[in-house]
C-alpha cells in the first residue's frame, strides 16, 4: 500500500521551466529526491546536493563504483518504469524524471501524496543551461550553477572556435547504440555532430533514430564514423576495454568496413557518460578533435574531462569514455586499423 500523506512542511516555493514547456511548481527546500533521471542526479553533486538523494533507477544502481555516497539510496526499479509504491515507500519532497518517461501516471499517482515531480532532459544542448538553472534555483544553488555553466560555455567557445577555422566540414555516420541504428534531426547525436561542424549524413532521414540498411552507409561513405555506446561498468573498471572491442567490431562490420572512415582508421567509439548530459562539453572536445584534427590540435578532451572531474565531480578520472583518446588517423594519411578480415 502507498503511504499516508507526508506532514506539511515549511516550504518555499519556485515556479521553473520543464522539458515539457510547462511551468511547473517545486516546493523547495527538497531535503530527499528520487533521481529516475541519471543526468540530473550528476547535475545534483555539481551542485553539492547529491546527499539528498535517497532513491535511484537502473542506471545510477549499475553505476554505483561512480556514486559511492548512494551505497544506501533505494533501488526503485528503470527510469522509464519505476515501482511507484517504492517511490512513495520513501517519502521524498521531489522525483527528478526525464520528460516523456514515465508516463503522465508518474504526477497522477505521486502528487497527491505530497511528492513533487519535476522532468528534465539534460541531453539536448540547446535546453541543457536552463534545465542546469532551474535545478540551482530548485535547490538553491544558483550561484554554483551559475559557475559551472560559465565554465562549461568558455570550453564550448573554444570549440567553436577551432572547428569553425576548419574550411572542410566532414561527412559523419552518427550511429545510435543498435548496429546500423543512425541519428538523424532533433537527435542529441545530430546536436552533437553539428555543434562539432560535421555534416551529419543522418540528417536526411525522417526521425530522431533510423535503422538503416549497410548499403546506405556504403553509398554515402563517411569520411567519419561516431558510435555512441553504453557502457556502465567502465567507471568502476578503469578500462577501455569495452569500447576497443565496439571499435573493432564497427571496423570489420559489412557496411563500414568499405567505407573511408574505416579505411583511414576514423572510427571512434564514445560512452553515454559523456555523449549526452553534463559531461557533453567532453564529448564535443572529442568530437572536435577527430573532425578537425589539423585546427583543433589544441583542444585536449582528456585534460578537460579530469578537470570537470576534479572540479564538479569530486572523482579522479579513469578510462572508458571515449576511443581512440587521440586522433587515429587524418583525412586518409594516418595508421590504418590492424584488424582481421
Amino acid at each position: 500500500m502507498l503511504p499516508a500523506t507526508p506532514a506539511a512542511r515549511a516550504v518555499d516555493v519556485v515556479v521553473v521551466p520543464d522539458a515539457l514547456g510547462r511551468e511547473v511548481r517545486v516546493r523547495r527546500p527538497a531535503r530527499s529526491v528520487v533521481a529516475l533521471n541519471k543526468n540530473a542526479a550528476e547535475i545534483m553533486r555539481v551542485l553539492g546536493v547529491q546527499d539528498r538523494i535517497v532513491g535511484i533507477s537502473r542506471w545510477l544502481d549499475k553505476t554505483r563504483a561512480f556514486w559511492p555516497e548512494l551505497a544506501n539510496a533505494a533501488y526503485v526499479g528503470t527510469f522509464n518504469d519505476p515501482d511507484l509504491e517504492a517511490v512513495a515507500a520513501l517519502r521524498p519532497d521531489l522525483v527528478l524524471a526525464y520528460g516523456h518517461t514515465p508516463g503522465p501516471e508518474l504526477e497522477a499517482k505521486l502528487t497527491p501524496f505530497g511528492i513533487d515531480v519535476l522532468r528534465l532532459d539534460l541531453h539536448k544542448y540547446a535546453d541543457f543551461h536552463r534545465d542546469v538553472t532551474t535545478l540551482g534555483r530548485v535547490f538553491g544553488r544558483e550561484a554554483a550553477a551559475r559557475e559551472f555553466l560559465d565554465w562549461e560555455a568558455e570550453r564550448v567557445r573554444a570549440v567553436e572556435r577551432c572547428t569553425a577555422a576548419d574550411a572542410h566540414r566532414p561527412t559523419v555516420y552518427m550511429e545510435s547504440y543498435g548496429a546500423f541504428f543512425a541519428l538523424g534531426p532533433g537527435s542529441s547525436g545530430h546536436e552533437r555532430c553539428t555543434l562539432a561542424n560535421g555534416a551529419n549524413l543522418g540528417a536526411e532521414l525522417s526521425a530522431m533514430r533510423v535503422l538503416v540498411s549497410p548499403e546506405w552507409v556504403m553509398a554515402r561513405d563517411p569520411e567519419v564514423v561516431v558510435k555512441s555506446g553504453s557502457f556502465p561498468d567502465t567507471y568502476a573498471t578503469g578500462s577501455p576495454v569495452p569500447l576497443e572491442e565496439a571499435r573493432r567490431e564497427l571496423l570489420r562490420r559489412p557496411g563500414l568496413r568499405e567505407t573511408r572512415a574505416a579505411g583511414t582508421g576514423r572510427v571512434y567509439v564514445l560512452n553515454a557518460d559523456i555523449y549526452t548530459g553534463p559531461r557533453t562539453v567532453v564529448a564535443l572536445a572529442y568530437l572536435a578533435r577527430w573532425l578537425h584534427p589539423a585546427t583543433c590540435a589544441d583542444i585536449d578532451p582528456r585534460a578537460l574531462h579530469a578537470e570537470y572531474m576534479a572540479r564538479f565531480q569530486h572523482m579522479p578520472l579513469r578510462d572508458g569514455s571515449a576511443t581512440p583518446p587521440d586522433v587515429a588517423g587524418d583525412a586518409g594519411t594516418g595508421p590504418k586499423p590492424e584488424v582481421a578480415p
